[in-house]
């Protein structure tokens, strides 16, 4: 999953959906590497393009870009008070 890092500055932009394989990469290694998801198993392919579905419109999705690619990912939602709401 590691890339070589790179010497140029990243940049934000608006996700698209042809970003969505390299989100779930990161997402991905998150679930199986950290405790930062309520996910126990990854998502598979047929999974993410539903999330895709679900929060690709109702969210504002940002990925951060370098020249190797994607690099991260950030989905803005309405502040709730109760985080599992908004699952």
């Amino acid at each position: 999953m590691a890339k070589a890092k790179s010497t140029k500055a990243y940049r934000l932009r608006a996700a698209t959906q042809d970003d969505l394989k390299a989100i779930m990469g990161l997402y991905n290694w998150a679930v199986n590497q950290t405790f930062a998801t309520i996910d126990s198993e990854p998502l598979d392919a047929e999974e993410a393009r539903a999330w895709w579905e679900m929060h690709g419109k109702r969210s504002k999705l940002l990925v951060s870009v370098d020249d190797t690619g994607v690099i991260g990912w950030a989905r803005l939602l309405p502040w709730k008070q109760r985080g599992f709401d908004v699952v």
